[in-house]
């Protein structure tokens, strides 16, 4: 049990550091604007979420990208990592009204 207590917090860790760099990378948005520190923490720890989700879903189409298809399909890849985009900033826009 203590295990899965150790491994579910650094997982916590790492996402809140990698929601803190992109907070960090834009500005601090999040830090500035939160009423309090819980709803701080509850941001960059969602930033960051949203982040990964975003990288492993890129990732996941980019691993099925490859230069000998056809134009059709690569437009099509193109298209579903720019839907990713879009999901991932809109997620962003409004979690930052939220918080």
């Amino acid at each position: 049990m203590k295990s899965i207590l150790k491994a579910a917090l650094i997982i916590v860790v790492i996402i809140g550091m990698v929601g803190f760099i992109n907070d960090a990378t834009s500005g601090f948005y999040i830090l500035k604007n939160s009423n309090n520190m819980v709803s701080a923490a509850f941001g960059i720890i969602a930033f960051g979420t949203i982040y990964m989700i975003g990288e492993i879903l890129v990732d996941m189409i980019n691993k099925k990208d490859k230069a000998s298809n056809s134009i059709i399909k690569r437009l099509f890849h193109l298209i579903l990592i720019l839907l990713v985009v879009v999901m991932v900033v809109t997620a962003c826009f409004y979690m930052f009204k939220i918080i």
